[in-house]
């Protein structure tokens, strides 16, 4: 999805920015501060005092994997923001009542559904919850105009999202079942019999529970759901911001549904799988805890009350900390690691020569293309256009170098191309390790001899 593309691009035409991989730190960096502002002033118009609203943000902002992942070029800070910022705005235009605020609720709502595609079920969740208030009250007429308002603001990404897939490639449906799709890439797990949480909901549950009590802690979720119990018997809070508050738990049902579909997997050691695999998805369920389990300051008002929650919440925040972050676990030991330092540095000592083009497969290796240190123009890769079309037919014909992931199905380069021998007629191999091969074009080679 585009937005976190488009926001690093005010940064990333400085080489240093791009390949110290600041352009995208930067990003999850302030998305980082501005969320946990936005938590505070949502607890505050909540009424909940002091203790309970420094106790909301430490919880968001102290999370390790919140600590590790706001340091990062990934999406998570981002999509947290965006969604903070649209349900923030709903729960104010639920108290209030004030048409500029759904407006700019439905606005951060298709800002969200441009980062990532949890932002598409906090959308259909808030339209849920404006039909369920209409019906509740028996007042559709008055919602009407407000509720067609939001959702043709609000899924105005997601329209534009379906139309730039159909005029690229064909078909607006492209993003979920095209050839590079999260549904298309779980196909090899299928084909090893590793996607067991397709259709079974109840495992499907089970697991991304786990992932959430690995990302938050046990401690943090009990708490929380205690929060939670007290704010439906809190009778100073209305109906329906108690209901609106529940679009803090779309990540839940987003990746549960994921799981279950076919389109997500989560692998934990000694639960699934061998080894970590997208674990940090459970983080998603942060803004839950940090909204609700505040609320159980509001429930009895003694400072006794009050002192032993805060040295409980202190408590279930610093459990985390007794072990390495999940989030990091996954980048340094998961399936998905592999040396791309050393490959990237090959490359770099070796393919010096500017003018001599690289043939990698993006979608498979894009982190190799950022490690390298070389320009992105140096690279034919999926995004290449005719360039990389007439490669996948003669890979001599502009290529210098050609590199491939020989384990990877997702790369075109290994299963068209080498494969099928159509590389090593013209292309020499002059590097291999446990995961990569590349080739040198044997005429550059002889000339060289």
């Amino acid at each position: 999805l585009p937005i976190p593309h488009l926001l690093m691009l005010l940064t990333i035409w400085n080489d240093f920015m791009w390949h110290s991989g600041l352009s995208g730190t930067l990003v999850s960096m302030i998305a980082y501060v501005v969320t946990g502002l936005l938590i505070f002033r949502l607890l505050k118009e909540l009424n909940v005092g002091m203790v309970g609203r420094i106790a909301g943000v430490a919880i968001f902002a102290l999370n390790p994997n919140i600590l590790y992942l706001q340091s990062t070029a990934m999406t998570e800070l981002l999509l947290l923001m965006t969604m903070m910022f649209g349900t923030y705005y709903f729960i104010l235009w639920l108290k209030k009542n004030e048409n500029i605020l759904l407006i700019k609720s439905s606005f951060w709502i298709m800002l969200a559904t441009l980062v990532r595609y949890e932002g598409w079920f906090l959308l259909t969740f808030a339209a849920l919850v404006m039909i369920f208030l209409a019906w509740r009250d028996r007042g559709w007429k008055k919602i009407e105009g407000n509720f067609f308002a939001f959702c043709f603001l609000g899924g105005f990404g997601i329209f534009l999202w379906l139309i730039w897939n159909w005029s690229i490639f064909g078909n607006p449906m492209y993003f979920a079942f095209g050839q590079f799709s999260a549904h298309t890439q779980q196909e090899a797990f299928a084909a090893n019999d590793l996607l067991v949480t397709q259709y079974n909901l109840l495992l499907s549950s089970k697991i991304y529970s786990i992932a959430v009590k690995f990302s938050v802690g046990l401690p943090m979720i009990v708490i929380a759901l205690l929060g939670a119990a007290a704010l439906f018997l809190n009778r100073n809070i209305a109906t329906k911001v108690k209901v609106g508050l529940l679009l803090f738990a779309t990540p839940f049902f987003f990746n549960v549904t994921a799981l279950y579909m076919g389109h997500s997997i989560l692998f934990m050691p000694n639960v699934l799988g061998s080894g970590w695999f997208n674990v940090r998805y459970g983080i998603m369920c942060i803004l839950f805890l940090a909204i609700f389990t505040p609320l159980l300051f509001s429930y009895k008002k003694n400072k006794y009350w009050h002192i032993a929650l805060s040295v409980a919440i202190l408590g279930a925040i610093i459990f985390p900390f007794s072990y390495e972050p999940v989030s990091l676990q996954d980048a340094k030991e998961g399936i998905a690691r592999k040396d791309l330092k050393a490959a990237g540095q090959w490359l770099a000592e070796n393919a010096t020569n500017q003018d001599e083009k690289i043939l990698i497969s993006g979608a498979a290796n894009d982190p190799i293309i950022f490690l390298s240190g070389f320009p992105i123009k140096r690279f034919i890769y999926e995004g290449s256009g005719k360039y990389w079309e007439e490669s996948m037919t003669n890979p001599a014909k502009y290529a210098t170098w050609a590199f491939l992931d020989k384990k990877n199905s997702r790369d075109n380069i290994a299963t068209d191309l080498w494969e099928n021998n159509k590389l090593q007629n013209k292309f020499e191999l002059v590097h291999e390790d446990e995961w990569f091969m590349v080739y040198k074009i044997k005429e550059k080679i002889n000339n060289k001899q």
